[in-house]
């Protein structure tokens, strides 16, 4: 009869999806962040900018705060995502997630919440909905075992996290030296 049709359909209906659930769980991985360690040929990509303190904790830029003088790059710390060389994937430090991207002229640009990170001034970072210039351009490059990102326009400004005034901003003189993950 059809009633005995509809429930063995049922049936079939719950095995598939019990089985699509179990093979579906095999295959998914856990998104995390790897500390990058050696020189990249394209360093396009997702990224998170951090900075360690001197008390050890892991400070990932997260924004951009306009409200003083000069704007400079915010953050969140993030330590207890951290393990090893690895940075968990959450709402949390997601919201810090870098978008870089080639701009086929050598450069790259870097995007943090739809917005390019650039440099204009003194010791400063900014954003803007468009990379209006090469101040929002960046040379991204790997020595010594750390990770240097200078502006396309002015390349003494190195982006670096200052831990007497805590920001990321990009600075003349030696900070603290950035991690990419």
């Amino acid at each position: 009869t059809f009633q005995t049709f509809a429930r063995g359909a049922k049936s079939l209906v719950a095995i598939l999806l019990v089985m699509l659930m179990a093979v579906s769980s095999l295959f998914a991985q856990t998104q995390q962040y790897s500390l990058v360690t050696e020189d990249q040929a394209d360093w396009s990509g997702t990224y998170l900018i951090t900075a360690t303190t001197t008390q050890g904790a892991v400070n990932a830029l997260t924004g951009i705060n306009t409200s003083g003088s000069k704007p400079y790059g915010s953050y969140t710390t993030i330590t207890s995502y951290v393990t090893g060389s690895v940075i968990e994937s959450n709402a949390t430090t997601d919201a810090g997630a870098i978008v870089v991207a080639a701009t086929g002229t050598g450069t790259y640009t870097m995007s943090l919440n739809n917005e390019y990170l650039g440099w204009i001034s003194d010791n400063s970072l900014t954003s803007s909905e468009i990379a209006s210039s090469n101040n929002y351009e960046w040379n991204i490059s790997f020595a010594n075992g750390t990770v240097i990102i200078t502006n396309a326009n002015t390349a003494g400004r190195k982006l670096q996290y200052n831990m007497s005034s805590p920001r990321f901003a990009c600075y003349t003189s030696n900070q603290t030296s950035i991690s990419l993950y």
